[in-house]
């Protein structure tokens, strides 16, 4: 539907006429534009994040045998969490919300995490 052969000659003059104005009005939201694609690192830096939150956490609740393994495991969380954040508004500022992208990673850990099940039924522990 966006091929320009569906279009006929006054609308392409038309179009690229639009074009031209919006690219000499503003330049740097046309560059943005033609940019719509979210760098490849948003995504990974957000499973990065939410490891990190995952891990610091683990390292707080070690905070019962040890007061330096709590504030590493803080200062984790809290690293996953700003780059959990900014990979999130960069996505969202792309256009692509990052709900696809935490849906399939929490699948996946779910799927780790159930218990499996052996042909007779009894839970393998």
């Amino acid at each position: 539907m966006s091929d320009e052969s569906s279009l006929s000659e006054h609308e392409q003059r038309i179009l690229e006429q639009i074009e031209r104005g919006l690219a000499e009005e503003d330049p740097d939201f046309v560059r943005h534009v033609e940019d719509g694609r979210p760098p490849k690192k948003a995504t990974r830096n957000l499973r990065l994040g939410v490891l990190g939150l995952i891990i610091g956490f683990g390292l707080l609740l070690g905070y019962t045998s040890s007061v330096v393994l709590g504030i590493l495991g803080f200062l984790v969380m809290l690293g996953g969490a700003v780059l959990a954040g900014t990979s999130v508004r960069r996505l969202v500022a792309a256009g692509r919300p990052p709900g696809a992208s935490v849906t399939r990673l929490l699948k996946g850990a779910k799927g780790k995490m159930q218990p499996r099940r052996r042909p007779d039924g009894d839970d393998q522990t």
